[in-house]
């Protein structure tokens, strides 16, 4: 069974800055990567809810192999406000 994308506002924003080159590389990944996914990864540009949606956060160029910390807590805080807008928080 195949997920369903969902982009929130603000990672389509994100989306946006980036080169196109790049936002078809993201876009492009979400749709046949994710996508077709038999399971979840943790990520930190993305989650899967409990609906079986791959719902993306944040969008960011990454420049070393550590995830700075500034765009983890922009993708959580994106999470935490998905998961309140939809009801779905414990």
């Amino acid at each position: 069974m195949a997920w369903n994308i969902e982009y929130d506002p603000g990672a389509l924003q994100d989306l946006k800055k980036l080169d196109r080159q790049i936002q078809r590389e993201i876009i492009d990944y979400m749709d046949n990567r994710v996508a077709t996914a038999r399971t979840p990864r943790d990520f930190v540009l993305y989650y899967g809810d409990a609906r079986r949606t791959f719902v993306l956060l944040h969008a960011f160029e990454k420049r070393s192999q550590a995830v700075p910390e500034a765009e983890l807590r922009a993708a959580m805080n994106r999470m935490v406000k998905d998961q309140d807008r939809k009801g779905r928080r414990p």
